[in-house]
């Protein structure tokens, strides 16, 4: 074992040069990616600067009103405000609203998102460089810069999306769940189900690995917050879940997903999301009882390509697929050859990439992702199963 660890040292240390300058180059697309999000966060007041965030803005502002506002009456519609055009949100995400979006004006809410999400790439950085540290100072910092360099990290906040929050809060549950605070680790379960297309796959990781009091607190705090968001708007608890289930047709109609590569075969929406929800789940659990004792990153890099792939997205969520790099960024140091390093570059392609670039190959690019990713998670697992089996041999 000694041995083993001197070589990956050696191999370590002859390639420090190249690590070093490809850690540059990262760092400086992750500069550029990141100060162009924040500056079109902050300050863009064309209609597409941060158009989702106040998008959400003008929604919960409605719930401060008492109106629910995917159940609107024309009586109801505030002058001010104007009428809403949006939807897809789940009912309980409007109490985790009433931290996300405090009752601040919408230029308010601009800044105190920029500092939301700040911290969420602090979160992120620090647990890159975690994994990373263990290969050395520069392999730590080649992690981070790599997962700051996702292009998706600059469009969710050109929109004013959550992704970076809700990966910050999935990553908080992983250090939860490594300390064993099961219970602190399912209330953020149930905050970061805010966007239950990123989040709620991990719900499957978590069952695995029988943090059975986490799942359940998860599942308190969203019916919780329903119940505290039916009550709010004077509505009862059947006519918001059916609100939210109306909303799911409105969201999946013009997503990135292999939802909207299905439904170009002419199957409708509502059997494409019934469809690709099974096979899904059906996938995940058997993919996960077979990682019954792999790594909880293993896990999450399963969830992720689950979720990114089988449920509906737009190309702003790629950046859900970070567990998926860091983890075959791990395996790529822990064992270093050829076919790891072409497998994590790969993926690295399809997330590094300027949003500019991916859609010139639209939509042949979305199926080139999608297949990258599947091969990438049935390598990831197949090399997972390997090691399992030779620790038991």
């Amino acid at each position: 074992m000694r041995s083993m660890f001197l070589n990956k040292a050696m191999i370590f240390a002859k390639k420090q040069p190249i690590l070093s300058i490809l850690t540059l180059i990262f760092a400086w697309l992750a500069v550029a990616y990141l100060a162009k999000g924040f500056y079109t966060l902050a300050f863009d007041s064309s209609p597409s600067g941060a158009r989702d965030l106040l998008e959400r803005w003008q929604e919960q502002q409605y719930i401060y009103l008492g109106i629910y506002p995917y159940r609107m009456n024309p009586a109801d519609i505030n002058a001010e405000l104007g009428r809403i055009r949006s939807g897809g949100y789940p009912p309980w995400a409007f109490l985790t609203g009433f931290f996300m979006f405090p009752p601040i004006s919408s230029t308010l809410t601009r800044f105190y998102h920029v500092f939301l999400n700040l911290i969420s790439l602090g979160i992120l950085s620090r647990f890159a460089y975690q994994l990373g540290l263990p290969f050395g100072r520069m392999a730590a910092y080649f992690f981070v810069f790599t997962s700051l360099a996702i292009s998706s990290n600059c469009t969710t906040l050109n929109n004013g999306q959550y992704g970076l929050i809700v990966n910050a809060l999935l990553i908080i549950v992983y250090w939860l769940l490594q300390a064993n605070k099961n219970y602190l680790a399912g209330v953020f379960m149930g905050i970061a189900l805010v966007k239950p297309n990123i989040s709620a796959p991990y719900l499957l990781s978590l069952v695995i690995k029988r943090k059975f009091k986490t799942v359940l607190l998860a599942f308190v705090y969203i019916i919780s917050a329903t119940f505290a968001i039916a009550h709010t708007t004077r509505l009862n608890f059947e006519k918001v879940i059916g609100s939210f289930l109306n909303q799911i047709k409105y969201v999946a109609d013009d997503g990135v997903s292999s939802i909207n590569i299905i439904m170009k075969f002419g199957i409708s929406t509502e059997i494409t999301l019934v469809l690709l929800t099974t096979i899904g789940l059906v996938l995940g659990i058997v993919i996960f009882q077979k990682l019954q004792h792999t790594s909880l990153l293993t896990l999450f890099a399963c969830a992720a390509v689950i979720g990114r792939v089988f449920t509906y997205h737009r190309p702003y969520d790629d950046l859900m697929l970070v567990f998926l790099l860091l983890a075959l960024l791990t395996l790529a140091f822990s064992y270093p050859s050829r076919l790891n390093i072409i497998i994590v570059s790969l993926v690295g392609l399809t997330l590094w990439l300027p949003l500019s670039i991916q859609n010139l190959a639209s939509p042949y690019w979305s199926i080139f992702q999608n297949t990258i990713w599947l091969i990438a998670l049935v390598y990831l697992l197949v090399n997972s199963w390997e090691r399992e089996n030779n620790a038991d041999d």
